[in-house]
Parts: structure tokens; C-alpha cells; sequence
């Protein structure tokens, strides 16, 4: 059914308050994305920015 079962995603919970909450849907909002995919993306650029691979493009983005 799926090629690759390992890129299934599962539901995280992430609790924020107000402020963060409303950064995070002022940002989705500016991008016209979800705010799921959002947070996924900033955490996804901070965990290459950790492992100093920063510069590497991230999910539906092209390099160059």
C-alpha cells in the first residue's frame, strides 16, 4: 500500500500558550501553510542547524 511505511506520520502533542500559539498562526497565516507543517518545518531546520547540516534545503524546498 504505501512504498515506504517508515514516512507514515504520527500525532505529536505540543502545548503552547497563547503568545507562542499566536506567533505560530500569525506565521502559517503569512506562508498560507498549516500550522502543522509549519512547526514541522521549524523543527525539522533546527535539528539540521544541531547536526550542522543547516544549509541542506528542507521538505518542498529547492536548493539553489
Amino acid at each position: 500500500m504505501y512504498q515506504d511505511t517508515k514516512r507514515l506520520r504520527t500525532k505529536k502533542s505540543v502545548y503552547l500558550d497563547e503568545y507562542e500559539d499566536a506567533v505560530i498562526t500569525a506565521l502559517a497565516n503569512l506562508y498560507g501553510i498549516s500550522k502543522a507543517a509549519l512547526m514541522r518545518e521549524m523543527m525539522l531546520a533546527q535539528a539540521r542547524e544541531l547536526f550542522g547540516i543547516g544549509d541542506m534545503p528542507s521538505v518542498g524546498q529547492r536548493a539553489g
